[in-house]
C-alpha cells in the first residue's frame, strides 16, 4: 500500500511518503521545501539557497529486497533500520542518519558458510559511513567481530578499511571440506584496487578426497565489477579493471584430516598465499603427523608424507602419501604421487619385486607361482582396484562420525586385530584407547604438545607404563 500526501502554500511545499501494509509501515517520508509558483506569471522555481528539510525511514525485513539481488549463492535476511535526515540547501546540503541490522542471517550455498545473529550498527554523513560494531556467530562456537568504514572526499572519491576478527569459527561446511578457524582480516582499498591481508590458524578441519573437488579454484564474482575484459573496454580512459592483492598466511598446528579413497590420516603445515585474488599464489607444505593407508584390505602405516604447493597456476597440491606395510621378509611401500589431479597409487618393495608379486606376497602371504586359481583370480581383482577401476564403501569412515570421534584405526597382526580409538579433548591433547589380543596392545594413550616441535607421550598398558618426549623437526 503506497501513499503520498502533498500540499503548497506560502512558498513551502510539503510532502508525506507511506508504504507498507495497514499493520505495518515499512517507508515512511516527510519533507518541506521552499517552492514558488506563479500561475499569473507562468513562473515556478526552487531558491538553491533557501532552507530544506526531509526525513526518511526504513523498517522492514531484508529478504524481501534480496530476492532481487542477482547473487544466487547467497542469502541474506534480517530486520533492515535506516534514519536519514536531510537539512541546509540544495546548494550546500547536509545529510546525516544510521543504519541498523538486527537478527541477521546469511548462507553461503556454494561453501556452506553461514552466520546468523549479525548485528549491524552504523552511522553515514556526506563524509560516507562508519560502522561501529559488526557481530555474528555461526550457530556454534564460533564468533565474528568487526568494524568497517567508507570514506567520500569532497571529488566524491571511495576509500574503504575494515578489520574482522574471527574465532573458532566454520568457515565452511561443504561435504568434501569441513574447517574451522581464527581469522584475522583487514581490508583496505578504493574504488579500483583492494589490499587483503589475513592470518589464519585452522583449528581443525576434513577433507574428504571421497568426493570429487572441482577442476579449478571457485571464483567470486563481485556484482558491480565485471568480467575483467568486459571492464577493461568498458572504463574511463585512465582507469583499469579491479585488482585485489592477497597476503594470506594460513598456519595448520595440526587436526586437520585427510580422509577417503583408503586414507585417514591427520595434518600439520604452513600456507602463504599471495598475489593477485584471481591468480593467487600458494607456497608451502604440509606434513602427516599420523595416519593409515588401506590398500586392497591391508593397513599400511603413513610414514614420512607431504603435501606440497610449489605456486603453480592454477593451484595445485603435490602429493607424495607414503604408506608402509611389514609383510613376510618383504617391506612394501604403497604411494600415492603426483598432482593432485592426476595422482596414482603405486606399490614398491624392499627386496625390489614386480608390482604383481608385491601383490601376491601382500595378499596371501606367498609367491605368485604358487597361488590357486581362486587367488589367482582374486589378484586380477586386486590388480584392477588399484589401478584405480575398484571402489567401495567407507565403513571405517561412517562408524567414526557416528562415534563422534577423531581416529578410528584397524590393524591387523599375526597374533590378531588391533583396534584404536582416539579423540582430541583440547588443542593440542590427544586421548586415545586401544585394545588388542593380547595384555601388551590393550590400554591407553595420551599425548599433550607443548610446542609445534614437541610433545609429551604417556602410554599405559596392562603390562606396563611409559612415558617421554617426543622431537620432531621436518627440513
Amino acid at each position: 500500500l503506497l501513499r503520498l500526501d502533498g500540499h503548497l502554500r506560502e512558498g513551502l511545499a510539503k510532502a508525506n511518503l507511506a508504504l507498507g501494509r495497514p499493520d505495518l509501515q515499512m517507508i515512511k517520508a516527510d519533507a518541506v521545501l521552499p517552492f514558488s509558483l506563479s500561475i499569473l506569471k507562468g513562473q515556478s522555481g526552487v531558491d538553491p539557497d533557501a532552507l530544506l528539510a526531509a526525513h526518511a525511514e526504513l523498517d522492514g525485513e531484508l529478504g524481501q529486497f534480496w530476492s532481487y539481488a542477482p547473487l544466487p549463492d547467497h542469502i541474506l535476511s534480517g530486520r533492515i533500520l535506516l534514519a536519514a535526515d536531510l537539512s541546509g540547501s540544495l546548494s550546500a546540503p547536509v545529510w546525516d542518519g544510521v543504519l541498523k541490522l538486527q537478527g541477521g542471517r546469511y548462507e553461503n550455498l556454494q561453501f556452506g558458510t553461514l552466520l546468523q545473529n549479525i548485528r549491524l550498527d552504523g552511522r553515514f554523513d556526506r563524509r560516507g559511513l562508519r560502522i561501529a560494531e559488526i557481530s555474528a556467530d555461526d550457530g556454534g562456537k564460533g564468533t565474528l567481530t568487526g568494524t568497517a568504514e567508507v570514506e567520500l572526499d569532497a571529488a566524491s572519491a571511495l576509500a574503504y578499511r575494515g578489520k574482522m576478527t574471527m574465532r573458532d569459527l566454520a568457515v565452511t561446511r561443504i561435504d568434501e571440506l569441513r574447517v574451522w578457524a581464527d581469522i584475522d582480516l583487514k581490508v583496505e582499498g578504493d574504488a579500483g584496487a583492494a589490499t587483503i591481508a589475513s592470518a589464519v590458524t585452522v583449528r581443525r578441519g576434513e577433507v574428504d578426497l571421497a568426493v570429487a573437488l572441482p577442476a579449478s579454484v571457485p571464483q567470486l564474482e563481485v556484482a558491480g565489477l565485471g568480467q575483467p575484459d568486459r571492464q577493461a573496454k568498458e572504463a574511463p580512459d585512465g582507469a583499469g579493471p579491479f585488482a585485489a592483492a592477497l597476503d594470506v598466511t594460513v598456519d595448520i598446528p595440526g587436526r586437520l584430516f585427510l580422509r577417503g579413497k583408503g586414507l585417514d590420516s591427520e595434518w600439520g603445515g604452513r600456507l602463504a598465499i599471495t598475489g593477485p585474488a584471481a591468480t593467487p599464489e600458494i607456497v608451502g607444505d604440509l606434513w602427516a603427523r599420523r595416519g593409515q593407508l588401506d590398500v586392497l584390505g591391508r593397513t599400511f602405516t603413513v610414514r614420512d608424507s607431504k603435501i606440497a604447493f610449489l605456486g603453480g597456476q592454477p593451484p595445485e597440491p603435490l602429493l607424495n602419501i607414503v604408506g608402509v606395510y611389514k609383510a613376510e621378509e618383504l617391506l612394501v611401500s604403497a604411494s600415492l604421487a603426483g598432482p593432485a589431479s592426476t595422482v596414482k597409487l603405486a606399490l614398491s618393495s624392499d627386496p625390489v619385486m614386480p608390482q604383481d608379486e608385491i601383490l601376491s606376497r601382500v595378499l596371501f602371504n606367498k609367491a605368485q607361482g604358487k597361488l590357486s586359481a581362486l587367488e589367482a583370480v582374486q589378484l586380477a581383482s586386486a590388480a584392477a582396484e588399484l589401478s584405480g577401476k575398484g571402489g567401495g564403501l567407507d565403513l571405517a569412515g561412517s562408524f567414526r562420525r557416528s562415534l563422534g570421534v577423531d581416529v578410528l584405526r584397524v590393524d591387523g597382526g599375526a597374533a590378531g586385530p588391533n583396534v584404536a580409538v582416539g579423540k582430541y579433548l583440547a588443542e593440542g591433547v590427544y586421548v586415545g584407547t586401544k585394545r588388542g589380543s593380547g595384555p601388551s596392545s590393550t590400554g591407553v594413550e595420551v599425548e599433550i604438545e607443548l610446542t609445534p616441535y614437541l610433545k609429551v607421550t604417556s602410554e599405559s598398558t596392562e603390562v606396563d607404563n611409559k612415558a617421554g618426549l617426543q622431537f620432531k623437526w621436518d627440513y
